[in-house]
């Protein structure tokens, strides 16, 4: 059997009543306690992380693009941008440039507050449509409306063009 010299006592190995030995081992202890729970967090955000290495394809990129800026002029109430991204085919089934332009300004109260724009679906060649959420808000509330819809868009020749409108307050 070792033996070992503490506190000028001879101990058998094996006693915890040494203070030298105690304070090693709670200190070695702490060490590895300390060691695994520093780790646990980048464990955590590896394990949990949603980044999806996903490719997407150049047209799916522009056509998100102009999603993206149609309901950025809409928020901004930003009315020639905002026309400007619409389809032909939109233009000519509304008839009224004026109705159009005020569903990108709208009201002052609820006024436009922000946007949500989901994953996109290739509906057909040269069409996409994506899940939106709009959000309005009105003045002093403390919370906002939110009206989920699909908005489309459409290639037209060599651009792409905003063909269906989502639901807000303005054209339920």
């Amino acid at each position: 059997m070792k033996h070992f010299y503490c506190n000028h006592s001879l101990h058998k190995t094996g006693n915890h009543s040494c203070p030298k030995i105690r304070h090693f081992f709670l200190g070695f202890l702490l060490w590895l306690a300390a060691t695994v729970l520093s780790l646990q967090p980048a464990v955590s955000i590896a394990s949990s992380s949603t980044a999806v290495n996903q490719k997407s394809s150049a047209e799916y990129l522009e056509a998100l693009q102009i999603a993206n800026a149609f309901l950025w002029a809409w928020t901004n109430r930003d009315a020639e941008a905002g026309l400007k991204l619409m389809s032909n085919r939109l233009r000519a089934q509304v008839k009224d440039d004026a109705g159009l332009r005020q569903f990108i300004v709208g009201l002052s109260n609820p006024h436009h507050q922000a946007f949500e724009i989901g994953s996109g679906r290739k509906q057909n060649a040269g069409r996409y449509s994506f899940q939106v959420t709009v959000y309005e808000l009105y003045e002093g509330e403390q919370f906002g409306i939110g009206y989920k819809s699909t908005i489309e868009v459409v290639r037209e020749g060599s651009n792409w063009k905003i063909d269906r409108l989502p639901r807000s307050s303005d054209n339920q």
